[in-house]
């Protein structure tokens, strides 16, 4: 008989990067406690509520995807700016996001920016199934229309992309 020595498991460590969590939850954290816009003399009252947010998508790699989540919405006049947070299940990936919004204008043109993980199942577009990512998106919206695009990279070390991009339209958020 041999004498085998056993096999001690290594504890698997996270590629997610620490500076980005960090800051998200930076902002996150610094635009739910700051005080609402201040009005200015010939604009209206600013008002700060909190309610649902939600989109509807189409792109690579989630196909389609609903998007459901909360938002603090700080309006005032035509203007908003949003701080929100979204879950976002798809046919071929998943979302979960944190992140910032700001509108202006009657035509409700804007731009936002957020924090995204994601993950792959299925027969995803573009890229592998069961694969996790972690990255900033950017999105564009007039109306209710929005683009959104967005670099991700792969946090385990499983064949395969390790960089993503995406792409997609939707509704709302």
């Amino acid at each position: 008989m041999s004498a085998r020595t056993p096999h001690v498991a290594t504890p698997r460590r996270s590629h997610v990067s620490r500076p980005l969590l960090h800051s998200t939850l930076v902002l996150l954290f610094a635009a739910t406690v700051t005080p609402p816009l201040r009005a200015q003399a010939s604009s209206p009252v600013a008002h700060t509520r909190i309610g649902p947010a939600f989109g509807l998508h189409v792109g690579a790699p989630q196909k389609v995807s609903l998007a459901l989540g909360a938002g603090r919405f700080r309006e005032s006049g035509d203007n908003y700016d949003v701080v929100f947070g979204l879950l976002e299940p798809g046919l071929g990936a998943g979302r979960a996001s944190v992140g910032y919004l700001r509108s202006r204008g009657n035509l409700n043109t804007g731009l936002g920016i957020r924090a995204s993980a994601l993950r792959t199942w299925g027969d995803p577009w573009s890229v592998e199934p069961n694969r996790t990512f972690v990255g900033v998106e950017a999105s564009a919206h007039a109306f209710f229309f929005n683009v959104r695009g967005g670099a991700f990279r792969r946090t385990t070390s499983a064949e395969g992309r390790a960089v993503l991009f995406t792409i997609d339209a939707g509704l709302f958020l």
